[in-house]
């Protein structure tokens, strides 16, 4: 006897479902290497392109990296690369370990990035390379945008050596799941010593992975609920 294979309304749906969310393997939603052909030191006015995305994923835009508002200014080292920041640029005093300081302050690094109309992301790792100089900040933190900045997502203290050091903050939270956008902030605090002048950190490679995701419009919704009802109905007649 020929057996006949039998769709559930349950299964279409949710076949459907699967179908409309397909999601990117994951990936590099954008990078920062800070590249420039001077070898001079430049601010963002001399020289924006060094300061904006080196790469960015389909469907998603951010904005170039810069520096929190008031004094925090970061510049890009000539010949060598990477963003910087030092004692006349914005890096503060402090004592040791006083990350509000350095928050109510505005000493953080940032970029934002958002995904195109009928787009979402998933957020999976933040990485980047950071080191310090002579006296510059030995802990960092990382906020963002998704609960208004107001608490830390990681805090290393001390997480800053003299020696370029890769850091891998993971993402894969449910709350970085699903955004339109997302700011990001990286937060310097606590200098070696808090003697004038000299204070710098150096940070590279600042790398934001993930998926990015399509979503269903609302007249596809409508339509795999108008299909669902249409199943049931027909189950129902027979």
């Amino acid at each position: 006897m020929k057996l006949k294979r039998l769709t559930t309304p349950t299964a279409v749906i949710a076949s459907l479902l699967a179908a409309s969310s397909l999601s990117h393997a994951a990936m590099v939603l954008v990078s920062y290497e800070f590249t420039t052909d001077s070898t001079d030191n430049e601010y963002e006015a001399d020289n924006p392109t060094a300061f904006q995305a080196t790469t960015t994923a389909a469907n998603v835009s951010a904005t170039s990296f810069g520096g929190g508002g008031g004094s925090f200014n970061p510049l890009v080292l000539g010949g060598a690369d990477v963003i910087h920041i030092s004692e006349g640029n914005g890096l503060q005093d402090g004592t040791a370990a006083n990350m509000d300081a350095a928050v109510a302050a505005d000493q953080y690094f940032t970029f934002t990035v958002t995904a195109d109309g009928g787009y979402s992301l998933d957020l999976q790792n933040l990485t980047f390379d950071i080191n310090h100089g002579a006296r510059g900040a030995t802990d960092y933190a990382i906020r963002s945008s998704v609960d208004g900045f107001t608490a830390n997502i990681v805090y290393a203290s001390p997480g800053i050596t003299g020696t370029s050091t890769g850091q891998d903050i993971d993402l894969s939270a449910v709350d970085f799941n699903s955004l339109s956008s997302v700011e990001f902030r990286i937060y310097l605090d606590n200098r070696i010593n808090n003697n004038s002048g000299g204070a710098s950190n150096v940070l590279d490679n600042v790398i934001l992975n993930g998926d990015v995701n399509a979503v269903p419009e609302p007249s596809s919704l409508a339509m795999l609920l108008g299909g669902m009802g249409v199943l049931m109905f027909g189950r129902r007649r027979k």
